[in-house]
Formats: structure tokens, sequence, C-alpha cells
């Protein structure tokens, strides 16, 4: 087996309408039922994953619209010509919640909305296999959507401050890339 490094992107975008939406979702969120996750090297106090499906969900309904001038500039620098989110679902870490390593399969790229961090720096932290490191989404902040490429290995660490994080995490699926410019 020969082992080559190949480059690709992870893309930071600012909402800036995350302080108008902020705490309308965070109450939505709040007055939801959802499940805990506590399991092997997973907690997480509450989520709505057995329902990633949904897409009518009134957090989701709320963030759709924002969203969606983001997505149609990651798609633009993707040169793709259509997005598609896949999946939805939040995440509530208390003190002390992990969702150790893990990927998300049968999709093309995945996407983390930081909903509520605090101030805290709560950030992804990536899996480097060909260097065999961890990498820390190191600009990331409250109010960002960081997306990513769906075969990277990642975790949200643990939580060690003393604050809840909040995310909405999507998969995204693009079509193919128009790249007819490039020399063949």
């Amino acid at each position: 087996m020969k082992i080559i490094k190949l480059n690709t992107v992870g893309i930071i975008s600012e909402i800036e309408e995350h302080n108008t939406i902020k705490y309308k979702i965070l109450d939505i969120i709040d007055n939801m039922k959802g499940g805990t996750l506590d399991e092997n090297d997973i907690k997480i106090s509450k989520l709505d994953h057995t329902d990633h499906e949904n897409y009518e969900k009134s957090y989701f309904k709320e963030i759709q619209t924002i969203i969606q001038p983001y997505l149609y500039d990651i798609t633009k620098y993707l040169k793709c010509g259509k997005c598609e989110i896949s999946s939805v679902w939040f995440q509530q870490y208390q003190p002390d919640d992990i969702h150790n390593w893990h990927l998300h399969p049968r999709t093309t790229w995945q996407a983390v909305y930081y909903l509520e961090m605090n101030g805290e720096k709560l950030e992804t932290e990536l899996y480097d296999s060909y260097k065999n490191e961890m990498i820390k989404a190191h600009d990331v902040k409250e109010g960002d959507l960081f997306v990513f490429p769906g075969n990277f290995i990642h975790r949200a660490p643990k939580n060690i401050s003393g604050n809840r994080k909040t995310i909405i995490a999507f998969n995204l699926d693009f079509d193919s890339p128009r790249l007819t410019n490039l020399p063949l």
C-alpha cells in the first residue's frame, strides 16, 4: 500500500445574522424534547440525531434561509452547481460531555454551526491521517459555520468549560464540480 498526501480545504463562514437569531434558536431547542447519548467515549447531554432526516424542525426552518447564501458561496467556491442538506440535528454539550473521534458516512461534506460557545474555545478537532496528528479548527468561534470534507475523522473535544456548548450539524452533498476550464 502506498500512501500519498492529498490537499483539501475547510471553509469557515461567519454568519452575520448570528446575534439576531441565536437566542430564538436556543429557546426553540431548549423547549424541545431531545435524547441523550452516553456510551463508550461519547457523552452528549441533549440531541435530536434520531430525527436527523426531519427538515421541518422549527430551529432548522429558522436558520435554513439564513444559511442559504453562505452555502451558495461555498458551492461556488467548490465549483459545483448544487448543494443539498442530507441530514440535520443539534447537539448540546454540558461540562464534561464529549463526542470522540468519528466521521459521517454517506456524505461528501459536513457542516457545524456553532450556535453557543460562551466565549470558550470548544472548536472541532480534526484528525490528519497522513501526519497522524490532530488539527484544531483554531479560527472557529461562536456564530461560525465550519464546512469540511465528509471523510475527515473529527471530534468535539471534552467540554472542560463550565458552560454549555450548542451546535447544529448537518451533512452536505454537492453535485459534480464544473472543471471544464482545467487543462486535460
